[in-house]
C-alpha cells in the first residue's frame, strides 16, 4: 500500500484568539487520507497555548510540528501546500478531495466555501453570527476570491506550482496567490462548500458583480432551507416537481 500524499499546511493566526487556533488545528489533525505537516505561527501571546494545543492534538494522529514565526518554505517532501488564517475549518475529506480534484496535470484547486461571522466572548469560544456561502466559478479568478484575507484556505497549490516561500500578512497572502496563479492552470473542487472561512472583512457593503453572485448563492441555498422550516408539505411537493422536470416526466 502506497504512503497517503502530504500536505504542508502553514497556519497563521493575526490575532490573539485562542479559540481560532484550536479549532483550526483539530480541523486539520482530523483530515482523512492524506497525511499533514503543519507549521504553526502565532503572536507571542500565543505561543504557549499553541505549543500546548499541539502537543494534545498531535495525539490523535496529525504530524504536527510547531514552527515559531514563519518558516522560510515549506516541507521538501509535501506534494501540495495550502495556508490556514486562524479560524478556518474544513470537512475531514476536504484535503483529500482537493488533491483528488487537482489531477495529473497538477492543477491549482479552489473548494466551495463559507464566510462565517462571529461574535468574540471573553474566556469562551466566539458565537456565530451567520454563515453564508461564496460564489465560486469553475475556473475561479483570483479577484474573486481575495475578497476574503482568509482566501487562500480555499485553495491548495500543487508542490511544482507553489512558490517556494510562505505567507505572513495578508498582503503577503495576495501576493503568494498571484505567484500560484501565474505557474499553472485553477480549477474548482466539486461538490458543496468543504470550507469555512473567518469574516475578517472590515467593510460588509455590496461593492461589486462579485459581492452579488455572493448574495444570490447563498439565496439559492438558504431559499429552500427557509421554506422547508415554514412550510415543510409545500416544500416537499415543489422538491418533488423539480425532480421531475429535471429528470423529464410527464
Amino acid at each position: 500500500m502506497s504512503p497517503a500524499p502530504r500536505v504542508h499546511v502553514h497556519l497563521i493566526s493575526w490575532t490573539d484568539e485562542p479559540w481560532d487556533l484550536e479549532e483550526s488545528l483539530f480541523s486539520l489533525v482530523t483530515q482523512e487520507g492524506v497525511t499533514g505537516t503543519v507549521s504553526v505561527s502565532v503572536p507571542p501571546s500565543l505561543e504557549a497555548h499553541a505549543r500546548d494545543a499541539c502537543a494534545r492534538l498531535a495525539r490523535l494522529g496529525g504530524a504536527v510540528e510547531l514552527r515559531p514565526g514563519t518558516p522560510p518554505r515549506w516541507a521538501p517532501e509535501a506534494e501540495a501546500v495550502t495556508v490556514w488564517v486562524a479560524g478556518t475549518v474544513a470537512t475531514p475529506d476536504h484535503l483529500a478531495r482537493a488533491l483528488s480534484s487537482s489531477g495529473a496535470a497538477g492543477a491549482l484547486v479552489v473548494a466551495p466555501a463559507r464566510r462565517v461571522l462571529r461574535r468574540p466572548v471573553p474566556g469562551r469560544p466566539p458565537y456565530v453570527v451567520s454563515k453564508t456561502r461564496r460564489f465560486t466559478s469553475s475556473m475561479p479568478f483570483l479577484a474573486e476570491l481575495e475578497r476574503d484575507p482568509a482566501f487562500l484556505g480555499r485553495c491548495l497549490v500543487p508542490a511544482a506550482h507553489a512558490p517556494g516561500w510562505l505567507p505572513g500578512p495578508p498582503e503577503e497572502h495576495r501576493r503568494w496567490a498571484a505567484e500560484a496563479w501565474a505557474a499553472g492552470s485553477v480549477t474548482r473542487v466539486p461538490g458543496p462548500p468543504a470550507v469555512d472561512l473567518p469574516d475578517l472583512r472590515p467593510d460588509r457593503r455590496l461593492r461589486s458583480a462579485d459581492d452579488l453572485r455572493d448574495t444570490l448563492a447563498d439565496l439559492r441555498y438558504q431559499g429552500p432551507r427557509w421554506l422547508e422550516r415554514r412550510a415543510l408539505l409545500v416544500f416537499d411537493r415543489l422538491r418533488g416537481l423539480y425532480h421531475r422536470l429535471r429528470n423529464g416526466d410527464h
